[in-house]
């Protein structure tokens, strides 16, 4: 294509993307003037991450999915005395939520977190209008448990712990002294009925001394 060429194509190129803008001239602008005016959004919108703690049962699925780590989970392992309950789906609950944050600054909105949740309590909201010249306003705290708290519960596990380890040691030696009375009563039977007493598993038959073979020689 030659000059004049490119100039007739340019022109031509041109008259054509004018009509196309005169063609909406006529036509009411779709401009939604936020925030003055309320802003609709569309279904699954993914905005502002909401965690419904009740439901949640720290299993971590979703901190473990994030891409960049913006979710921060602190769990504790419940007493078997406590009964935590269970979540709105049915699912038992073990475990106590020390932490569960949630830096939105950081949020790329993938939606992995959402996807992996196996009781669905946590969602992307359509909330979108959250901006903050402060980041600390975007981190938000989902937990339910204080200082105090976290202390007692860590303390009561200790101490399930302990009480655990002791009925263990207890059981072992009471284990040992019914087998050493086992064999000391076996032992002091053999006389009275002229058997040897069988040896522990794990222990060689003492060998019979033959008195009659040394007294011939």
């Amino acid at each position: 294509m030659g000059y004049f060429g490119d100039i007739a194509d340019s022109l031509l190129t041109t008259v054509k993307g004018m009509a196309v803008t005169f063609s909406h001239l006529g036509e009411k602008a779709n401009t939604v003037q936020w925030p003055h005016e309320p802003a609709t959004t569309k279904p699954r919108t993914r905005g502002e991450l909401f965690n419904n703690i009740d439901d949640c049962i720290g299993c971590g699925n979703c901190a473990k999915a994030c891409p960049v780590d913006c979710i921060g989970i602190d769990t504790i392992k419940s007493t078997k005395s406590v009964d935590l309950g269970r979540t709105s789906n049915g699912k038992k609950k073990t475990l106590l939520l020390a932490r569960f944050d949630i830096d939105m600054a950081k949020c790329c909105y993938c939606g992995l977190c959402v996807d992996v949740c196996p009781t669905e309590c946590l969602i992307m909201t359509e909330k979108f209008d959250y901006s903050s010249a402060a980041v600390k306003d975007l981190y938000f705290r989902f937990a339910q448990l204080d200082s105090g708290q976290i202390a007692a519960a860590q303390e009561a596990l200790e101490e399930e712990k302990r009480q655990a380890a002791a009925a263990a040691l207890a059981k072992a030696e009471a284990d040992k002294l019914a087998a050493e009375r086992a064999k000391a009563e076996a032992e002091a039977a053999a006389p009275a009925t002229g058997e040897t007493p069988a040896a522990p598993a794990g222990e060689a038959p003492t060998p019979e001394t033959n008195t009659d073979a040394g007294s011939q020689a």
